[in-house]
């Protein structure tokens, strides 16, 4: 008895060494923009060409890059054109970090964050035996499934742990830290892809200072 006690703390001692809590993944994005749904018309005057256009001029080059050390993570992402978005958070002190563009901050707690970009309860989570190894770790397959029937696709892996509350663009309620993931809506579709990871990471990348110079907002501004 005794045994298959060691035996099995052995193998949980092996499991959580073999985790990684720290490390910096970087993401390409694209973007498919949908000819026949743009804004909500079905017979639009848009052609291939324009829709080429707005995710050549709009979305080319848009990037996301995660760096996380135990129970702090900051996540960018950048979109040419477009504001990008930085969040930092540091879940033993329950703070948050939001800096919006290049002028504006928002401080406030991961609680807090996390009552707004809280998981749509009205999907279905389809967890799925289909498998496969993005930057030589093992993924597997879900679907998550909104009220109006788009299928996003998520491959998310359970040996990086990545503390992930109050990220909007990583909170997608799976049992794992994705690596690549298609958001599907009716007129758009974003696609993530883990391209590169490292493990160098700096102290100061989790700084939850206010940058000098920004407008300081409250966590309200967000949710207009």
């Amino acid at each position: 008895m005794k045994s298959l006690f060691y035996t099995i703390i052995l193998f949980l001692n092996l499991y959580s060494f073999s985790q990684i809590s720290k490390g910096h993944i970087s993401y390409s994005i694209t973007v498919d923009v949908f000819i026949n749904e743009v804004n909500g018309c079905s017979n639009c005057n848009v052609t291939p060409e324009v829709t080429e256009s707005m995710e050549e001029s709009v979305y080319k080059g848009s990037k996301m890059d995660v760096y996380f050390s135990k129970n702090k993570t900051r996540s960018e992402l950048t979109f040419l054109f477009l504001r990008d978005y930085v969040t930092i958070s540091d879940i033993d002190i329950d703070s948050l970090l939001c800096i919006n563009g290049k002028t504006n901050a928002v401080k406030t707690s991961i609680t807090e964050m996390s009552k707004i970009i809280s998981v749509d309860t009205t999907s279905i989570l389809q967890l799925e035996s289909e498998t496969k190894t993005i930057l030589n770790y093992n993924c597997k397959k879900a679907v998550r499934i909104d009220k109006k029937g788009n299928r996003s696709i998520f491959w998310y892996t359970t040996d990086l742990i990545v503390a992930i509350s109050g990220h909007f663009c990583l909170n997608f309620g799976l049992p794992g830290f994705p690596l690549e993931f298609e958001l599907n809506g009716e007129d758009i579709s974003y696609k993530y892809t883990a391209i590169a990871f490292d493990n160098k990471v700096k102290k100061k990348l989790f700084d939850l200072k206010i940058p000098k110079g920004y407008n300081i907002n409250s966590i309200e501004d967000l949710k207009k």
